[in-house]
């Protein structure tokens, strides 16, 4: 990888650290309720965007596929997937999280 690219994906990342944190601070402080879990989705879908370098709305497969390109663990990979998993679950297959589920 060249210099710029490197810069590139530091700054990324830089950006990732400062506003996702923030914005889940937010959310944690808010009362449980299904606006926040949307909240969260929404979040963890711009950081997945963002992190991956993905200019598109993924499917799960391509999350898969994208997860296997990078060199990060695979209980980590399978995490992100189960998360994203639960939140389409929730979002779309009208599937419930409970407020503790939603903390861990």
């Amino acid at each position: 990888m060249d210099h710029e690219k490197k810069e590139a994906v530091g700054s990324r990342y830089d950006v990732l650290r400062r506003l996702i944190p923030p914005k889940l601070e937010i959310i944690q402080k808010q009362k449980f309720d299904s606006s926040t879990v949307g909240k969260f989705n929404l979040i963890f879908k711009v950081f997945l965007l963002r992190y991956l370098n993905l200019n598109y709305e993924f499917t799960t497969d391509e999350l898969i596929q994208e997860l296997e390109r990078l060199k990060i663990s695979s209980k980590l990979k399978e995490r992100i997937i189960a998360i994203s998993n639960r939140l389409i679950n929730v979002e779309y297959g009208g599937g419930e999280i409970s407020e503790e589920e939603f903390e861990s």
